[in-house]
């Protein structure tokens, strides 16, 4: 028995040997070089074959075919009939192709550079195609085709052009590649001015199939750069540039990572598919109707760190959501516009997820700035809204919608009509520790510098609504017979035409419960005061009309500090808009800031010891930091002395950890009594962190005690 075993494994052992030993005798350089006056038997640059097609009717596995510098056609080669439009380059399995070589009569014929050394295969079989696909007539269907292959065929430095899929059947798809139940690999591809106007996939065609590209440009492709169709395609560094649609997915699952759409006729069309999108961008493409960016119907697509700049629609300048379910992570939307609607984002009959975006100068000639939901679902957390403008909603605009915002920032958002922030028409908004401030609606026939609520019902949850403004009715919420539920939140110095009033905060039309809240001028309602909250440092109008923003944490002798409803319970994981947990020293804050726990530093006072009568200018606080904080993310402007002195001069010594800071003299001065004081130093890290610590110093009237 271990005879027979061990001579079976002895004769596996021979037959592997021998089969390495066969690819090897086979895997050989195949030359391609149209200049090449040799032999013609693809054996070296000077016997180089001519014809591309010759090369690939004798490659096997393993092989690898260099192509030097210059343009091949699909017609040339033996036993291919000249100007044959179905003739194509069928890429092979195990086969390797690779061009952008300096070839024949170079100094250096191996010599390798794709951009310097352009390989060209080009479907212009009679050499004489015109600007804008003129002359193309003659032009081959398929320039390449992957079909039946898998990623072991693999096309790399070349540009694919002038295909033209003008015919009949499979022959009106990719005119440039063209791929049936195919897998090849394609890198350092420029692919380039192919037309498959009947059908579709100018550039690649793809059906059943799962290529993978890499580092590869699709330019001035038409009608697409490339179509899917059941096919799951994985793309990496590709870019996707003037083509009058660039991809268009159907039934599709795409994988794409560090691709670039720009200045596209729309940059993503997906229907039934579900693309997954990492760190990609798309820059000023453009669509007449919808989605200039991406375009969704029915699907369900996935954004991670992705970028829209500039892009426009008549809905939705950069994404366009119809019944379709979308999940974004840390993307940002900047300067896109709509003509009608949604300046960024367009949901109807929608579901979205949003987390970590930021919407910066988006704009739309009508409603909605950066984004605009209708009949939809949509949960945005994390989310940042600055200088979105639109007649009403700035940034938002909801219609019987229900959604939700948890940990959000609305900030200098304009609105030519109502809502300078957020509008809600039927449907239901809830707002989980948010922040509105320096918001504005010019007015029109309504106003709500921060929120317009009309019909529904809106809740805010410890949120900060402070400094928006409007020059008709009401700087903070306007609530126009809606159901507004406030609790545990404050509104302050919202104006509007008639001031800073109480009726600036809310306008009272509709049902309103406010509770355990600050509201400038008061409100009726359990738990609520109308003390100054306190901020760190409130932000403000300049002269010129411009938002200077301010710092909205509370600071240490603050109101609002463990003010909020005693029996509030947050949930898993709730956090405040900082990311610290909700709930510290107890009981809830008001606001959108929680106030935490205090770090405890080290405080000298110099001098130690104050007299009342002494005309001396500052009192000088060395502030010391445990291990772990750095002085660096000390937010200098928190710095109080006492609760309410602040501070004039402060040096960072970040050798030692330390800060020096001075105080006005006669201000302590002022608060001083004789005898043994324990004085206060308290202030913030920029994340909002509290810190305090404490000195003893002896304060004298006069002469000597």
């Amino acid at each position: 028995m271990a005879k027979t075993y061990l001579k079976n494994t002895l004769v596996l052992f021979t037959l592997t040997i021998l089969l390495s030993f066969c690819t090897a005798v086979h895997a050989k350089i195949i030359y391609v070089d149209t200049d090449a006056a040799g032999a013609d038997n693809g054996s070296s640059w000077n016997d180089a074959y001519n014809y591309l097609q010759d090369a690939l009717n004798v490659a096997v596995a393993a092989d690898e075919i260099q192509v030097a510098q210059g343009t091949y056609r699909p017609d040339q080669g033996a036993g291919i009939t000249t100007g044959d439009r179905f003739a194509t380059f069928q890429l092979v399995n195990g086969v390797t192709v690779k061009g952008g070589y300096a070839g024949f009569g170079q100094l250096n014929p191996d010599a390798r550079n794709i951009e310097f050394y352009q390989t060209i295969l080009s479907g212009d079989l009679a050499g004489n195609d015109g600007a804008n696909f003129a002359n193309n007539t003659e032009n081959s269907y398929q320039v390449v085709t992957g079909s039946g292959t898998d990623a072991t065929a693999v096309l790399d430095g070349f540009t694919i052009t002038a295909g033209n899929a003008n015919g009949t059947g499979i022959y009106r798809y990719g005119s440039g590649v063209y791929n049936d139940q195919g897998a090849p690999a394609l890198a350092n591809c420029t692919i380039r001015e192919n037309w498959a106007n009947s059908g579709g996939g100018g550039g690649i065609y793809n059906t059943g199939s799962s290529p993978s590209l890499t580092d590869c440009a699709f330019i001035d492709n038409w009608p697409d750069g490339m179509d899917n169709y059941d096919s799951s395609p994985t793309l990496a560094g590709c870019t996707f540039s003037g083509n009058f649609k660039a991809m268009h997915n159907d039934n599709s699952n795409p994988i794409l990572t560090g691709c670039a759409f720009s200045n596209n006729n729309r940059g993503m069309y997906n229907y039934y598919s579900s693309p997954t999108l990492t760190n990609c961008t798309f820059t000023q493409n453009s669509s007449t109707g919808s989605g200039g960016g991406m375009y969704n119907e029915e699907a369900n697509p996935v954004l991670t760190d992705c970028n829209f700049i500039a892009n426009s629609a008549g809905l939705g300048g950069a994404i366009y959501d119809f019944n379709s379910s979308a999940l974004l992570t840390n993307c940002t939307f900047t300067e896109n516009s709509a003509s009608s609607h949604s300046g960024a984002i367009r949901n109807f009959r929608s579901n979205a997820v949003l987390n970590g975006c930021v919407f910066t100068g988006n704009s739309a000639a009508d409603d909605a700035g950066a984004m605009g939901n209708s009949q939809s679902t949509v949960t945005l957390t994390n989310c940042f809204f600055t200088a979105n403008s639109g007649r009403e909603g700035g940034a938002i605009l909801n219609s019987s919608t229900d959604a939700n915002f948890i940990t959000c920032t609305f900030m200098n958002n304009f609105a030519s009509a109502g809502g300078g922030a957020l509008v809600s028409f039927g449907g239901s908004a809830k707002l989980f520790s948010c922040l509105f401030t320096g918001n504005w609606a010019e007015g029109g026939f309504s106003g709500g510098g921060a929120v317009l609520a009309d019909g529904g019902g809106v809740t805010l949850a410890n949120c900060t609504v402070v400094g928006n403004g409007t020059g008709k009715t009401t700087g903070g919420i306007l609530n126009d017979g809606n159901i507004l539920v406030l609790t545990n939140s404050i509104l302050w110095n919202n104006m509007d035409e008639d001031g800073i009033d109480q009726d600036a905060q809310i306008w009272p039309d509709g049902t309103i419960d406010v509770t355990y809240s600050c509201v400038l001028g008061g409100w009726t309602g359990s738990g609520n005061i109308s003390d100054d909250p306190l901020f760190v440092s409130p932000g403000y109008w300049d002269t010129g009309g411009h938002w200077v923003d301010g710092d909205y944490h509370l600071l240490a002798g603050s109101p609002c500090i463990d003010a909020g409803d005693p029996a509030y319970v947050p949930g898993p994981d709730e956090t405040d808009l900082d990311g610290q947990p909700r709930v510290l020293g107890g009981r809830v804050d008001m606001g959108a800031y929680e106030q935490g726990l205090s770090v405890q530093i080290e405080v000298e006072i110099n001098p130690p010891v104050i007299n009342l009568k002494s005309q001396g200018k500052w009192i000088t606080t060395f502030l010391y930091f445990p291990e772990g904080y750095d002085v660096a993310d000390v937010n200098s402007a928190s710095l109080r002395l006492e609760g309410d002195i602040e501070q004039q001069w402060i040096w960072f010594d970040e050798e030692t950890q330390a800060i020096m800071a001075r105080f006005p003299r006669q201000d302590l001065q002022a608060l001083l009594s004789v005898g043994d004081v324990e004085l206060t130093v308290t202030g913030l890290f920029m994340n909002g962190t509290a810190f305090e610590g404490t000195a003893l110093v002896r304060v004298q009237d006069g002469g000597r005690k």
